[in-house]
Formats: C-alpha cells, structure tokens, sequence
C-alpha cells in the first residue's frame, strides 16, 4: 500500500513528460492585473463668494432678512440668486 503513492507519482511524472498532465498542472501562473482608468474629472466652476451682512428683499423671500457670518454657511436661497444674477447684483438689489 505505501509503494503505491510511490508509484503513481512516477507514472504521473512520466505522462507529464509525454504532454497529457503538464497542460493541466501549469496552467496557474501569475494573475493579470486589472488596472483602472482615470476617473474623468468635473469641470471646475467659479466659486461665488458671498460676504458677510445682512441681505433681503430677494425674489423668491421678500420678507426674509438673511444673516451672513464671516465663517459658517451661506443660505441656499441666497447663494442660488447669487449663482443665477450675479454678485454685482446680489450686492447692488440685496445687500442691507
């Protein structure tokens, strides 16, 4: 029984020389890597910076007094106005 692995592993070597197992044996070899592509990037757009104060009398809000800080969010009602007007007029028709 203990020479049988024995031999099996010699007849296997001597098929593995004649072709049959060797196509099966070394078919592993080292992985091919998938590499990604870049990621396309976004167009940059022109931040609007808002200053701080006081601002009102905006279209969609007449009522609606908004407080700007130096640091912190800007309102997004505001920042949209600004994004579709201008600065320019955001500061000339809003600004308190």
């Amino acid at each position: 029984m203990a020479n049988i692995k024995k031999a099996s592993r010699i007849i296997h070597k001597i098929e593995g020389e004649s072709g049959e197992i060797a196509n099966k044996s070394r078919t592993s070899g080292k992985k091919s890597v998938v590499r990604k592509g870049r990621k396309s990037t976004k167009a940059k757009t022109t931040a609007i910076k808002i200053p701080a104060g006081k601002y009102g009398n905006l279209p969609g809000h007449p009522d609606v007094i908004f407080q700007v800080k130096e640091k912190g969010p800007r309102p997004k009602a505001l920042k949209a106005y600004a994004e579709e007007m201008g600065i320019e007029a955001l500061l000339d028709k809003c600004r308190l």
